[in-house]
């Protein structure tokens, strides 16, 4: 019997695209596409999120949503995702090159559950279920000298039937033990703390110092609770979980002692084998993006992840366990359930087609161009409902693309193109619904109001950002790109100004452009043309050049090269 350590579930469906293979060890780098959603714990889009992979940096939009159409991936890849004011959110994921992954990410709000004097013990309830004990001179700043105002107390637990749970946690369940062996986790619940200053400075637990957390177990889980449990906290730069410590049970609780704070989790293991499925529309249309829920029946836990583009979805679950596994679309509607396992080795399933309604269905084609009106040949077109993304890959060399999709409420649907060679998108198309609906020809090129491009020499496309955003603060002016579909990195700019005229321009990102292909050109020098500065509500708009230095395995060459652009955008 081929087994794998762990109740590795609870990893697999934090993400899409998992590998069969819980000992991921890259081997090669490729070239892949992500589609990122960041929600907050109310299902809302979390805009203006800050998504780190690697050395590339994007920014969410209106939709909490961003398209990696270009990025490096090494099959075991880590995304940080970061806004003010919530707790930080990442996900370690496996891939695959032949499939478009779907991540989705909830942020939870950092909210004060209590505060307390420094120099004082304090018990602070997180909520009924769970409380945090602080002896007194506990708390000291981050440098680890002395403080002594107050201590306001931010925390959120992820209690192990909380639906959201794979959504919420940071990582994935893949972990460090006290051996250094990694390892996989089946989580009893976890908990997010910071402690801040009044000013927003995060304070710390001062050495030798430990803070009791007593956390609730699900009346789910009670009865399978182990008495003791072994400890792991997050590690923020690795991207996987730490072993320190352990658990004990008391009760309806597990009572620990805390010696830092970030995230932690409780967990145990189990045995598992490798499963893979796939499930398509009637018709043999990919059933990309669709929920698929597996409940563990012994333990009674359920978790959720999203099939890829390809409609697949794939990696280990529990040895010699009754499952029961559903197939849930937007509209809430339940179109597949079944009974599976126990299995006892690994299984690829036969490809299921979901029983679906024609309320619930939809299919939708047409014809992708470019901008001098040639077909769209390597790129993608993304349908937005009003509740998900689906995307649909051009499918020859005509542009033509088509596919089906799952749409519950509204009159319209949005489309959005990606010119992936050009790293051009278009702007927002809005089309009225039809359950059979051919858009005809659009266009992946319009003429944009805010935008922000340049040009290397040594690289043949004109690099596009699109939302460009302004900050004036009465002496100067910073022009920074928010997203940069298609583009690795980021690009933006200060000047010591804000009227029109000639200015020395200042990179806003460490003097330096991160390239598509990998590589940093350093700026040696910018110059800005300001040619027009409007007062609010009106545009600032003008031309940039100077000259960078790509170092010796760029394409522009081991010496000097140049690189000019424009920009407009929006002062709002």
């Amino acid at each position: 019997m081929k087994t794998k350590s762990i109740f590795q579930l609870l990893f697999l469906f934090l993400y899409l695209g998992c590998s069969p293979d819980d000992s991921v060890a890259p081997s090669q780098k490729f070239q892949g596409s992500l589609f990122v959603t960041v929600r907050d714990t109310d299902g809302k889009p979390v805009s203006g999120a800050t998504l780190v992979m690697d050395d590339q940096t994007a920014i969410t939009d209106d939709d909490g949503t961003y398209y990696f159409t270009q990025v490096t991936l090494t099959g075991d890849d880590y995304l940080q995702v970061e806004k003010s004011g919530y707790f930080k959110g990442s996900r370690r994921f496996n891939t695959k090159e032949s499939s478009t992954q779907f991540l989705q990410v909830t942020l939870m709000y950092q909210e004060e559950i209590g505060n307390f004097n420094a120099a004082s013990s304090a018990s602070i309830s997180i909520d009924s279920k769970s409380k945090l004990t602080f002896p007194d001179h506990s708390v000291t700043r981050a440098d680890g000298s002395s403080y002594s105002g107050n201590v306001r107390v931010m925390a959120s637990p992820i209690y192990s039937d909380d639906p959201q749970m794979s959504d919420k946690m940071p990582g994935a369940l893949t972990a460090i033990d006290e051996t250094g062996a990694k390892v996989v986790l089946g989580s009893f619940g976890m908990l997010a703390v910071e402690l801040q200053a009044d000013n927003g400075d995060v304070l710390e637990i001062a050495s030798g110092k430990t803070v009791e957390v007593q956390f609730g177990i699900p009346n789910t889980q009670l009865g399978q609770a182990p008495p003791t449990i072994p400890l792991w906290y997050f590690d923020e730069a690795k991207g996987y979980w730490v072993q320190e410590g352990e658990a004990t049970k008391q009760g309806n609780v597990y009572v620990a002692q805390l010696p830092h704070f970030s995230f932690w989790n409780w967990d145990v293991v189990y045995e598992l084998v490798n499963w893979e499925a796939s499930y398509v529309y009637p018709g043999g249309t990919a059933a990309q993006n669709a929920e698929i829920c597996m409940t563990i029946k012994s333990i009674n836990t359920q978790r959720c992840t999203k099939t890829d583009a390809n409609g697949q979805v794939y990696g280990p679950v529990p040895a010699n366990e009754l499952l029961e596994l559903i197939v849930r679309n937007d509209c809430g509607n339940i179109i597949y359930a079944d009974e599976i396992g126990p299995f006892s080795d690994d299984v690829k399933m036969e490809r299921t087609t979901l029983d679906i309604t024609q309320y619930d269905y939809a299919t939708i084609s047409g014809t992708a161009l470019k901008c001098d009106g040639s077909p769209l040949t390597s790129g993608m077109v993304r349908v937005r409902t009003t509740l998900n993304n689906f995307l649909f890959p051009i499918q020859d060399a005509a542009g033509h693309f088509e596919g089906g999709y799952v749409y519950c409420t509204g009159d319209v649907v949005t489309l959005y193109m990606y010119d992936v060679s050009n790293s051009l998108v278009s702007l927002p198309h809005t089309v009225s619904f039809d359950r059979s609906l051919n858009v005809g020809s659009l266009y992946a090129c319009e003429q944009l109001d805010e935008y922000l491009h340049y040009k290397i020499k040594g690289f043949s496309p004109e690099y596009v950002y699109y939302l460009p955003d302004l900050s004036y603060t009465g002496h100067s002016t910073k022009i920074n790109s928010i997203d940069s579909i298609g583009v690795k990195g980021r690009f933006g700019f200060s000047i010591d100004g804000g009227t029109t005229g000639q200015y020395i321009g200042y990179a806003a990102h460490g003097n330096q452009i991160n390239l598509p292909n990998g590589q940093i050109a350093y700026i040696l020098n910018m110059t800005v043309d300001v040619a027009e500065f409007g007062g609010a509500g009106q545009y600032v708009r003008g031309t940039f050049s100077g000259k960078i230095n790509t170092g010796n395995n760029g394409a522009g060459g081991p010496g000097k090269s140049d690189f000019s652009g424009s920009f407009s955008v929006l002062n709002e």
